[in-house]
């Protein structure tokens, strides 16, 4: 089993973002999609694999982002074949605003100080819709 990395704070044009995957990549799922995405997609060659196999690990990927992506990939890939990209780009994000970015949305009434919670990302605080944070189980320090 492989760790998925540090979760990266990521900047955005309008705040940052942060995925909503943790966990690890285990080979019993590497083994399984791989077999998926082979029956998927019977052209792509043995060399496909092992490249997006090593990228998977390398970009941290955990099983659930990873079943996520084969999913994905799957139901939307125009055929006959997808890109290493297709598989490596996909994640899902949840927005994380800083305090000035927080009264703003709370003075434009877009927003209230109920609907959102403070969290610790690599040293800086964020805040974060209650409901993200209870639909993808985000931690108060990430």
């Amino acid at each position: 089993m492989q760790k998925s990395s540090s979760i990266p704070l990521r900047k955005s044009e309008s705040g940052f973002e942060v995925s909503v995957y943790r966990g690890e990549l285990s080979q019993k799922e590497l083994v399984r999609n791989a077999a998926k995405v082979k029956a998927a997609f019977p052209a792509l060659p043995p060399e496909f694999f092992q490249i997006l196999i090593e990228r998977l690990k390398a970009k941290g990927f955990c099983d659930s982002r990873m079943i996520d992506a084969v999913n994905n990939v799957i139901d939307s890939c125009p055929y006959p074949t997808p890109t290493l990209a297709n598989f490596l780009s996909y994640d899902k994000n949840v927005k994380l605003y800083t305090y000035q970015q927080f009264i703003s949305l709370v003075t434009e009434h877009k927003a209230s100080f109920e609907t959102y919670t403070k969290v610790k990302c690599n040293g800086i605080l964020l805040y974060v819709s209650k409901a993200d944070k209870q639909r993808y189980n985000i931690p108060d320090e990430i």
